[in-house]
Parts: structure tokens; sequence; C-alpha cells
């Protein structure tokens, strides 16, 4: 499902990138990424150690470009993403996720990594801010640490970026992407803040794997924001 809505595996290949698809759990393909969501958080499974293992494994067995690992997410995998980059920063070269936020402090070991985060202003899920309080998912439970811009700020003290505010660097109808250019290992930090999209930041529809769940509508102004994505992953390298 996730390889249909992103399309992620035609733009990558194109740059002979190798494509995974992780499973999460079998009830409700959910990750535990220590906070949320579903079965996965529930019953403490170790996803971060099933990713890196997998991680190992590609690496073991094919072709792979060691200094070229990127990560990249949807909603609970944006905050399962985000957590294996604080955990495990010396083997990601660049992260790029989407529609979530890291609840968790980040970890003691991690170095600076390129992060890029895309969020729809009305996502009535995963709110942008803390302000938005209508969220089916959190309801009350959030405690005004969470959101888009606390996201943006807590990378950007991660990876040691200047300045005390972030920069504007785009600004459209339909999008903005705000950010800190001048941060510590290149580890340029980025919010794209889709103006008009909900939960769903694709361009494709999703009809989502909960149980009576809802269509999760496309963002509407069609914005290819994995080829965004993958054009900001393929920038960066280790080496």
């Amino acid at each position: 499902e996730q390889s249909q809505v992103s399309g992620m595996a035609k733009i990558a290949g194109k740059d002979n990138a190798i494509t995974v698809y992780p499973t999460g759990h079998e009830y409700d393909y959910s990750w535990n990424a220590g906070w949320c969501c579903g079965r996965a958080s529930e019953l403490g499974i170790d996803d971060v150690g099933f990713i890196v293992s997998l991680i190992e494994i590609i690496i073991e067995e094919w072709n792979v470009d060691v200094d070229r690992v990127y990560l990249s997410g949807w909603s609970n995998g944006c905050t399962l993403a985000q957590k294996i980059t604080s955990e495990y920063s010396h083997y990601i070269a660049a992260m790029s996720c989407m529609a979530h936020y890291l609840d968790d402090e980040v970890h003691p070991s991690y170095s600076p990594v390129p992060i890029m985060e895309f969020h729809g202003l009305i996502d009535p899920w995963v709110p942008y801010g803390t302000q938005y309080g209508h969220s089916i998912i959190f309801d009350s439970s959030l405690n005004g640490d969470e959101g888009a811009i606390q996201n943006l700020e807590k990378w950007a003290d991660a990876n040691k970026c200047s300045g005390s505010v972030p920069e504007v660097m785009e600004t459209y109808e339909d999008y903005s992407i705000t950010g800190y250019s001048d941060c510590e290992n290149n580890a340029v930090t980025l919010l794209v803040t889709l103006n008009f999209a909900g939960h769903n930041p694709y361009s494709n529809e999703y009809t989502g794997t909960w149980e009576g769940g809802p269509t999760l509508y496309p963002n509407p102004t069609g914005i290819d924001i994995s080829l965004m994505s993958w054009n900001f992953l393929s920038t960066f390298s280790k080496s």
C-alpha cells in the first residue's frame, strides 16, 4: 500500500536505488515507534531492531552504497523513521518522512543527519500544531510538545543548526519550505508545509488499513512529494 500510494520505487529506481517496503504488525500494519501507534506499540515489538537488521541484511546481500542509506515513511512510519534516525544516525545518510513527528527525546548518541518532514496544514489525524485539538487519534492526549513546528525545532537543535528562527526558503500558494540550512555535518533541517493537505500528503488516494477507517483523500494540489523527498535524500552521502 505504501508502494502504491507513494510511487517512490519508480522515482528512486531511475537513480538505481533499491527501495524496500517492510510490513508492520499483521493486525493493523502498525509500527512500534515508542509512543504511537496501534497494536505494535501495545505489544512492545522491537521494530527499530527489525528495520536495522533489515538494513544490515540488504547491505550484506546486495551491492549497496553504505554511505547512501535513506529512510522515509508516512504517519506512524514517519515516527519510526525518525526514531531509527535518532538511535542509529551512523547508518542513515538522510531522512525524509510525512505527517508525523518524534515525541521522544533525540538519542544521546545521535550525530547530525539531514532531515525533511512534510505535513499537511489541515491534518485532522496528526495535527500540524497543538492548537488543533480535534485530532481523532490523539484526542486530548497532546502534551504541548507535539506539532510540526516543534518537531522542526527539535531536529534543528539536535543538528546544531545556527539561527534562532527558521528561514523561509520557498513559498508558493500551495506549499512552503522553511527550516535551517546552516547545521553541523551539512544536516539541512526542513519542514514542508502543505497548505491544502490533510493527513494524506501524497497525490494518490488511500483507503486506510484501520478497521472502518476513512478514505484519506490526497493532497488536492497534486504536488509530487515523493519526487521532492527523493531529490532531497539523494543529495546526501555519509562520505
